[in-house]
């Protein structure tokens, strides 16, 4: 990866601003549709890094696409934009059939969640 690429994945775990923005959807009175949607990445998308670190492993670019777009939609509508950036990337090889360097992309993005996953619980909180 260039430079460039590698900025893309710096930075904080989460944007709050797309956490906010979510937010100001509800009305007063429902159910904080944000927290359903960090209840429902937190308990998906420890499958889905499962899911794709099988394939991974197999080299099947097909199921590394398909997984790592479905993270890619929904990390980003939650504010984690260097997960969603390495799902982009990981989501790329898997369509352009390259598994060059795939392992240590599924690293990085492991180590990424953990960092999402616990941003996340604290704005849960």
């Amino acid at each position: 990866m260039s430079d460039t690429r590698d900025s893309l994945f710096d930075g904080p775990a989460l944007d709050p601003a797309a956490l906010v923005e979510l937010r100001s959807f509800c009305e007063p009175g429902e159910d904080d549709l944000v927290a359903e949607l960090i209840e429902i990445f937190l308990e998906d998308t420890p499958l889905r890094l499962a899911t794709l670190g099988e394939a991974v492993a197999s080299g099947d670019t097909e199921t590394i696409s398909s997984q790592a777009h479905a993270m890619k939609s929904s990390s980003g509508q939650l504010g984690a934009v260097v997960f969603s950036a390495l799902c982009k990337e990981l989501e790329q090889r898997g369509r352009d059939q390259q598994v060059d360097g795939v392992e240590a992309l599924f690293t990085r993005l492991m180590d990424e969640f953990a960092r999402v996953r616990t941003a996340l619980q604290a704005f849960a909180d």
